[in-house]
C-alpha cells in the first residue's frame, strides 16, 4: 500500500510503494491532468504534477529509493520538497473538477463520438484523493493542528480538503520555485519551523506573489514569450538536498 511519510530532515516527503501502488498512481495522475492541448490555462501546473510522474518512474525502476518488505517484495521510493509536495496535491483537485466537467460533456455526446475520448475513470479519482489524504495527514502530524489552521484557514480538517482552490487557477509555479529554494535555505535543525510559514505563503496568494505575477507578465509582453518560459536569473536549487 502507498505510503508517506516525512524525511528526516522535513525537507520533503518520502513516497513508497511496491510496483504496482506507484505504477498506478502514474496512471492516474497522467490520465487527470490530459493532454498538453487540454487545459492551457493550467499548463504549469500541469508540468509539475508530470514531475512527480517522471518521479514515479524512476522509482520504479530503481533509479530513486528501494526499500524490502516483507515476503521479499521490494518497495521503491521517491523524494518530494514539501511545497512542491503540498502544491501538487492541492492543484490536483483543480484537474480533477476539470477531467469531471470534460466526462459530463463527453457523455451529452453520441456514443460513436463518446467511446473515442478519455476520460477519467473513478478509480483513477479514488486513488488521488487517498493521496491527497495521505500528504495532507503528514502534514498535520508535522506541524501539528494549531499550524495547520495558519496555513489553510477555516479548511483545517485535512481529511475533506478535496476541494478546488481558486487561487491556484493559472498559478504561476516561478513562485513555487522561489518557496522550495527559500526553504531548503533553512538549517535543517530549525527548518520544521520554517514549513508552516512558507506553506501559507503558497496557499495565500499574497501582494508579493501578485507582484511577481504581474512582472512576469511584463517580461514575458517585452520578450515576446509564454509566461511559462521566464526563468530567473538569480536563485537556485542546492546540488546536495539534505532530506
Amino acid at each position: 500500500m502507498l505510503q508517506i511519510r516525512s524525511t528526516e530532515n522535513l525537507a520533503g516527503i518520502s513516497v513508497r510503494g511496491n510496483y504496482d501502488d506507484l505504477n498506478e498512481l502514474y496512471n492516474a495522475f497522467a490520465s487527470v491532468v490530459g493532454g498538453e492541448d487540454d487545459y492551457l490555462y493550467e499548463t504549469a501546473s500541469r508540468l509539475r504534477v508530470l514531475g512527480v510522474c517522471n518521479e514515479i518512474r524512476h522509482a520504479c525502476i530503481g533509479n530513486r529509493e528501494l526499500f524490502e518488505r516483507g515476503y521479499d517484495i521490494p518497495c521503491y521510493g521517491f523524494r518530494i520538497l514539501w511545497p512542491e509536495a503540498a502544491f501538487v496535491a492541492a492543484v490536483l483537485d483543480n484537474f480533477v473538477f476539470l477531467s469531471t466537467a470534460k466526462k459530463l460533456y463527453v457523455n451529452r455526446l453520441p456514443e460513436e463520438i463518446k467511446d473515442q475520448i478519455q476520460t477519467v475513470s473513478a478509480d483513477h479519482i479514488s486513488l488521488i484523493h487517498f493521496f491527497q489524504d495521505l500528504v495532507w495527514n503528514e502534514l498535520e502530524r508535522v506541524i501539528g493542528g494549531r499550524q495547520i489552521k495558519k496555513v489553510f484557514g477555516r479548511y483545517d480538517d485535512l481529511r475533506s480538503m478535496h476541494f478546488k482552490y481558486p487561487q491556484f487557477d493559472g498559478f504561476y509555479t516561478q513562485w513555487l520555485d522561489l518557496l522550495n529554494i527559500k526553504y531548503l535555505c533553512y538549517d535543517p535543525k530549525i527548518r520544521g519551523a520554517y514549513l508552516a510559514p512558507v506553506l501559507a505563503k503558497l496557499f495565500s496568494a499574497d501582494e508579493e506573489y501578485l507582484s511577481l505575477k504581474s512582472n512576469i507578465d511584463s517580461f514575458a509582453r517585452q520578450e515576446g514569450i509564454c509566461v511559462t518560459g521566464v526563468r530567473f536569473a538569480y536563485g537556485a536549487y542546492p546540488d546536495n538536498i539534505k532530506w
